[in-house]
């Protein structure tokens, strides 16, 4: 997000430069003179009486998975009053803005009604002169700052001594109200693309449920098989160094959008400057994100590139199965059930070869798959329309971000 006059548009800080320009009539302050800092907890889940039947609203990474928008009316788990008051969680007033300073880091929410939160979040109440949308819309576009920050080999934390540096760029009340205006506009553009993509999955799994039903039934007209049985993990390692393999795109975990296997711009192994190993991979492979499952990160590229050690390109059995149909089988309610009822090992959830091969499930006939495979399609010129607009949106979001906190828009 870096812009002219070498001004980076990063709205929350812990250190500032000589000299940074700032807009004029603008000022940074540390965040708490115009917040009141506050952190959330747990109640015990030892103790019955804390959860049983329970009532108050209590925001924890689950509520925040996904999240579309800037307020959070409900939560999914509920604490008792007897809970919170016999913990160091305490009710926080509407309007309060929950920063995730943990696993999900610089996720943030606006509190749309008085509630508690967990541990994994530090809660800022505004005051006066700080609007809350003014500074959700700064926390949001301070990636830079949090990526600096985080600490941990496995969990990437923001620490408290971190969080208590906290600055923010602060104009007056009219320029926040008008900026937080604009954004949630622009942003609300950019909902709406996904919401089309969203509805593109919808209907794609609407179809998959249609053909085959569901994969968890058992089906005594279609063979029983493992993933193993017809699928081939044959993708060669190679250098990325190479001359041939060079420019080639590399698509890691990250490049791979969850739940609708979406690819997102990648660079080349040039541009990244890759020196380790790679999967080779062309459009006879699809590719599923070993890393947290249950994020769904399926894809079907159509062209050749490589990708990182944490992905496994994924081949059928020719005239046994389809790419398509492997697809739709991996990003489905089913193998997700399959991947969550796996032991976890370690902090950071993966999916082994042993795992992925062992997933059993009734195969349809291949004639069956082609049909879907046909469907899916008859839909891409579709989708690729609707992906091109939400590029295009999310383009003006990033854009008009950065003329806000340059004091531009």
């Amino acid at each position: 997000m870096s812009t002219t006059n070498g001004y980076y548009a990063s709205p929350i800080k812990t250190r500032l430069s000589d000299n940074e320009p700032i807009p004029k009539g603008w000022r940074w302050v540390d965040l708490q003179e115009v917040a009141r800092l506050e952190s959330g907890h747990t109640p015990s889940r030892k103790i019955p009486e804390y959860w049983a039947g329970g009532d108050v609203p209590w925001l924890s990474l689950k509520d925040i998975r996904g999240m579309k928008y800037r307020y959070v009316e409900d939560t999914i788990d509920k604490p008792t009053m007897l809970g919170i008051d016999n913990s160091s969680a305490r009710m926080l007033p509407k309007g309060t803005v929950a920063f995730c300073r943990t696993a999900s880091v610089g996720n943030v929410a606006i509190l749309g009604r008085d509630m508690a939160t967990s541990q994994d979040f530090v809660d800022w109440v505004c005051g006066p002169n700080l609007l809350p949308e003014y500074l959700y819309e700064a926390f949001k576009a301070s990636g830079p700052t949090f990526a600096s920050e985080m600490q941990g080999s496995t969990h990437q934390t923001i620490y408290m001594p971190s969080v208590k540096r906290f600055k923010v760029l602060l104009p007056p009340l009219s320029e926040q109200k008008r900026i937080a205006d604009i954004l949630d506009k622009a942003d609300a553009i950019r909902r709406k693309r996904q919401e089309e993509l969203d509805a593109l999955s919808a209907l794609r799994s609407s179809v998959f449920l249609r053909l085959f039903g569901d994969p968890r039934i058992q089906r005594t007209d279609w063979h029983q098989v493992n993933l193993g049985d017809v699928t081939i993990l044959d993708a060669p390692m190679v250098d990325p160094r190479e001359d041939e393999y060079i420019d080639l795109v590399h698509l890691g975990p990250d490049r791979i959008e969850k739940n609708t296997g979406r690819l997102l711009p990648a660079l080349t192994a040039r541009d990244e400057g890759l020196i380790s190993g790679k999967f080779l991979f062309d459009d006879r492979y699809l590719l599923y994100s070993k890393i947290r499952p249950y994020l769904r990160k399926v894809a079907l590229p159509h062209f050749k590139g490589l990708c990182s050690a944490d992905v496994y390109p994924i081949r059928p059995v020719e005239k046994v199965t389809t790419r398509e149909y492997l697809f739709a089988l991996l990003i489905s309610e089913a193998f997700l059930s399959y991947t969550t009822s796996l032991p976890s090992r370690a902090s950071i959830p993966k999916l082994n070869r042993k795992e992925l091969a062992a997933y059993t499930f009734c195969l349809p006939p291949i004639e069956l798959q082609q049909q879907y495979t046909e469907t899916l399609r008859s839909h891409e010129h579709t989708t690729q329309t609707f992906c091109k607009a939400s590029d295009e949106s999310e383009h003006l979001f990033n854009a008009l971000v950065q003329l806000a906190f340059k004091g531009e828009l």
